[in-house]
């Protein structure tokens, strides 16, 4: 497998794809990027190299898709924006994705002010993972049915089974661990919960 792990992302393209019978394009990040996941085609999803395309080609790749979504996890790459409104203007549905809290700081009023033209003018639905998301989400000018919930998610097949294998075990005693799954940035605050452990 040479370094080949397992990524939530890729477990919700197979939902997609088995629960609605959807066809996944995904292009994404294989240089600079911040985990060492490698995708692997399966049946229903394509992965693209990003580092492959420029504007012109990205878009060209995007238009023989004829997708009837657009996700966008971000945005930081200003490529994507700029394909994102080309498709917009098509009348293509375009999703943003936003995990940053409500923490009312001056670069979120800022960003607020000026939701339209950083956020709004890309994307006309943003989904985000939780109730903090959300207020923020609401004051970037987003309407309520406009707010998709609950972004994050996990290849639950794999716990559900862990969960049933170890059931037995745990009802005699249950095991005081933490397993933290995701990168060691300052932003996931690893070191809360490795305090809180201690």
């Amino acid at each position: 497998r040479q370094g080949r792990i397992r990524d939530s992302r890729q477990s919700v393209m197979r939902e997609l794809v088995n629960t609605f019978d959807a066809e996944v394009h995904c292009i994404h990040w294989d240089k600079k990027k911040g985990t060492p996941f490698i995708p692997e085609n399966e049946k229903g999803i394509t992965f693209y190299g990003r580092s492959n395309y420029d504007k012109a080609s990205l878009i060209a790749l995007v238009e023989k898709q004829n997708p009837d979504i657009i996700y966008v996890s971000g945005t930081m790459d200003k490529t994507y924006l700029q394909a994102a409104l080309h498709f917009r203007a098509k009348g293509v549905k375009l999703v943003g994705a936003s995990d940053n809290k409500w923490l009312k700081t001056w670069k979120q009023r800022i960003q607020i002010t000026f939701s339209n033209y950083l956020f709004r003018r890309y994307f006309e639905y943003t989904w985000i993972p939780g109730t903090r998301q959300y207020v923020f989400a609401r004051l970037m000018g987003f309407e309520e049915n406009k707010i998709i919930k609950n972004l994050y998610s996990a290849n639950t097949s794999i716990f559900q089974k862990a969960y049933e294998n170890n059931l037995e075990a745990k009802k005699k005693k249950y095991p005081h661990t933490i397993v933290y799954v995701g990168r060691f940035s300052p932003e996931k605050g690893v070191d809360v919960i490795y305090n809180a452990f201690l």
